[in-house]
């Protein structure tokens, strides 16, 4: 067991919600859609963790 923090994908400038019910969550990147975050489906694959998280832009503000 590593003691590696798991990679958050949500916060992932590379990660999107799909329309389909069964792989809700999906990597552009490496091109995966599943049920699990992108990053596990990476790990289970490669035996590595993801390599090109990168930080999402933050969104621009509302003008009032």
């Amino acid at each position: 067991m590593t003691s590696e923090k798991p990679v958050n994908c949500r916060l992932c400038r590379h990660f999107f919600v799909t329309w389909d019910q069964h792989h809700p969550q999906g990597c552009r990147l490496y091109g995966v859609k599943s049920r699990q975050a992108p990053s596990m489906i990476v790990r289970e694959s490669t035996g590595a963790p993801c390599q090109f998280w990168e930080p999402r832009p933050p969104r621009p503000r509302a003008e009032p």
